[in-house]
């Protein structure tokens, strides 16, 4: 964001560094000295973030281990800025959300990657989770689709002992 200050108004205006131009109209703070005249207002972006028809996350199968699964999925669209992803794994069988965190969508690379991959921590082994990804943006809307992907974490290994004579 660029902000400019003058005598009688500062000018917020935000810039698109990916596609160097600018993004959205500035916002203006009028007579920014005479607090009683500021108005606050929650009227702000209502589009979320969407993912396209074809979108789809996936485990990634041989990075699971006995305590996490990795998803990966596309990133979805939104009119400003796709800010973080909400993920979550649900225990298929307990029907509880083993895993549950938010992660940046990785949006201040140049390029944004068009894809992300993430370690789903936290889970039981040789169980069977259900992943589930939502977009978020900067104001906190939600997509209204979510990608899901089904996994099963690596089960426990019995490692047999063998016999040794005394």
């Amino acid at each position: 964001m660029i902000v400019e200050v003058y005598n009688n108004e500062v000018v917020i205006k935000k810039r698109d560094f990916h596609k160097d131009d600018w993004t959205g109209k500035p916002w203006v703070i009028k007579n920014p000295s005479t607090k009683n005249n500021f108005k606050y207002t929650d009227d702000r972006d209502q589009s979320p973030p969407v993912f396209a028809v074809k979108d789809k996350a996936l485990i990634v199968k041989e990075k699971s281990t006995l305590r996490s699964l990795n998803v990966t999925f596309p990133q979805a669209k939104d009119n400003v800025l796709v800010h973080s992803y909400h993920i979550t794994a649900k225990n298929k069988e307990t029907g509880e959300l083993d895993a549950d965190f938010t992660v940046f969508s990785e949006f201040y690379y140049d390029p944004v990657p068009k894809n992300l991959e993430f370690p789903v921590a936290g889970l039981k082994p040789g169980t069977d989770y259900q992943i589930k990804v939502q977009a978020l943006d900067s104001f906190n809307n939600s997509s209204k689709k979510v990608l899901l992907a089904d996994g099963q974490t690596k089960a426990l290994e019995m490692v047999s002992a063998q016999a040794s004579p005394h």
